[in-house]
């Protein structure tokens, strides 16, 4: 399994939107608006780098986001 936090910037006002598209996005259990330097953030648990590779850029793709960073959990 692999497990990423997706951080989102969204356009002005959208970021309650873009979380709800985003929820929608197999892979993803969670999608959450929140206040600060991102307008989201997005879990997204995986069988594998591929479909994890595959959410992402569907995450990506969604309209109103405007940048993206992924976290990937490292193993240890």
């Amino acid at each position: 399994m692999v497990v990423a936090l997706v951080l989102l910037a969204c356009e002005a006002g959208r970021y309650h939107e873009v979380a709800e598209r985003i929820a929608k996005i197999e892979h993803v259990t969670m999608s959450v608006p929140c206040f600060g330097r991102w307008d989201c953030y997005v879990r997204v648990d995986a069988p594998d780098m591929k479909t994890l590779t595959e959410a992402v850029l569907k995450i990506n793709a969604t309209k109103d986001v405007r940048a993206t960073e992924t976290l990937i959990r490292a193993e240890v």
